[in-house]
């Protein structure tokens, strides 16, 4: 089976190296493919799926400020 390591260029704000690897580890990868076509599909597999889960997100907000009463 392969391990899979992933690095990123920058601050990985939020957390989303340690979950692709965690994701791409846990992936059934075609053994046929090589080393660098199977980390393409592996973060293929990782970007789709990520967009998916970002199209299932609803962000609402409410002001929660009490109304300013004018004099």
């Amino acid at each position: 089976m392969r391990q899979f390591v992933v690095t990123t260029e920058g601050k990985n704000r939020l957390g989303l190296r340690e979950l692709c690897e965690g994701f791409v580890n846990q992936l059934w990868v075609p053994a046929h493919l090589a080393d660098e076509q199977a980390a393409a599909f592996a973060l293929d597999q990782f970007r789709r799926t990520l967009l998916a889960e970002l199209e299932m997100i609803d962000v609402s907000c409410s002001d929660d400020r009490p109304s300013e009463v004018e004099e």
